[in-house]
């Protein structure tokens, strides 16, 4: 990895590295790429909780599709699924079928929720 991320950095095809990723552009389309070592799924799983965390995605927001996701990232549809899974599991986001994944509905900090704790 680190050889052909060299030979596109000098190409100019690098948007952006960090400690968080790399965003890679080729023929206009650009994808994401996680930090040496890290699952593509649990890239995705951090960079949609960042995404929700930093309201980037608002509570009640749609995210965008599986499939939009897997082309983002430069991965496949099972791989998008599986890096949303442990955000559906704590109730962050939710699926309705045949309308999309949207984030959850949640009250501020602090605020109380129908059962009285916040």
């Amino acid at each position: 990895m680190a050889v052909a991320l060299a030979d596109l950095r000098k190409a100019g095809l690098v948007e952006k590295q960090s400690h968080v990723g790399t965003r890679v552009k080729v023929e206009g389309q650009s994808w994401s790429e996680p930090p040496d070592g890290q699952p593509h799924d649990a890239y995705i799983e951090a960079q949609i909780r960042l995404r929700i965390a930093n309201g980037t995605y608002k509570p009640g927001s749609q995210i965008p599709t599986l499939e939009a996701l897997a082309e983002e990232f430069g991965v496949g549809v099972p791989n998008a699924r599986r890096g949303l899974k442990p955000l559906r599991d704590e109730d962050l986001i939710s699926a309705r079928v045949a309308h999309g994944t949207y984030v959850a509905e949640r009250p501020p900090l602090g605020q109380p929720t129908a059962t009285g704790h916040g």
